[in-house]
């Protein structure tokens, strides 16, 4: 059985300050009464940028990948797609996932600072040819299980490089796929 159109779902995570709020926690576990989609007000404000050769505007936000089917999703893999600004938007795996449907918990102390347990070279932009499949979490075998309270969480970074136009001006898509069983 197939997977159809808007079975899988975006959420934010329990705790998500407003995108201007630069000072609070973000992340932990996924708040399934709020789903991400077009109308939502976005995962991070307006980045200003410095001027050539000053630092990086660069911001962390988490979101959670369900999926509502009636089908279970193997081995899913997730990847950027429709990226109007390159290279500026990266993601990684909640490092918290284990790969069994388990929590995935882990924040940010702002939106300015590295997540828990991650590393700068966590993060990469993936494509659809060079998706994220959860292996760097030694993690094999992932089923999302359909009609699932349960979440991946995703771990999404934002770099304006110095002297470059602010993020407004960038849109993007995560893309989902795998086996429906």
């Amino acid at each position: 059985m197939a997977l159809n159109t808007g079975e899988i779902i975006l959420h934010y995570p329990l705790t998500h300050p407003d995108i201007y709020d630069e000072s609070s926690t973000i992340g932990g576990n996924v708040d399934t009464s709020i789903i991400v989609n077009s109308s939502s007000t976005g995962l991070f404000a307006t980045g200003l940028s410095t001027v050539a050769g000053g630092a990086n505007y660069v911001r962390y936000a988490k979101v959670f990948v369900t999926n509502t089917g009636l089908s279970d999703l193997v081995n899913p893999v997730m990847y950027i797609t429709n990226q109007t600004l390159s290279n500026q938007i990266e993601i990684a795996a909640d490092p918290y996932f284990t790969g069994a449907h388990t929590a995935s918990t882990g924040t940010s102390s702002n939106r300015a600072a590295l997540p828990d347990k991650l590393l700068a070279v966590d993060f990469s932009g993936y494509t659809a040819t060079n998706a994220l499949d959860f292996s760097n979490l030694g993690s094999t075998g992932v089923t999302m299980a359909a009609n699932s309270a349960n979440s991946i969480g995703i771990w999404i970074r934002m770099t304006v490089q110095a002297g470059l136009p602010s993020s407004t001006l960038n849109t993007f898509s995560l893309g989902v796929r795998g086996e429906a069983v």
